[in-house]
């Protein structure tokens, strides 16, 4: 079994942390890699890529299970599209992880 512990997702750029983020998704066992998945897509769900950089990077994945606190966003409108249900949620206000100079 692979030790959260010892793997760590960083890179100095954004696509040397989306490389180093995809190769510790392939190591992790499924039951892990869908949390990860989940932080992940939660974290997209409030922010930006640089969003996602600033809450991950240089951290194990023990570290970003453990610190990981969803991000409410909250429904404005739902409904019924010819047979698609739909949900819009209010866009993500900019906090201080959202800065040009993450990177």
């Amino acid at each position: 079994m692979v030790d959260p512990g010892s793997m760590t997702v960083s890179g100095s750029t954004l696509s040397e942390f989306m490389r180093s983020f995809t190769s510790v998704m392939q190591a992790l066992p499924p039951e892990l890699r869908s949390r990860v998945n989940a932080i992940r897509c939660n974290y997209f769900d409030f922010g930006s890529f640089d969003f996602v950089y600033a809450r991950m990077n240089d951290r194990t994945v023990s570290q970003i299970l453990a610190e990981f606190e969803p991000m409410p966003l909250h429904e404005i409108a739902s409904g019924d599209v010819d047979g698609v249900r739909y949900h819009l949620h209010e866009t993500a206000k900019p906090g201080p992880l959202d800065s040009d100079d993450v990177l």
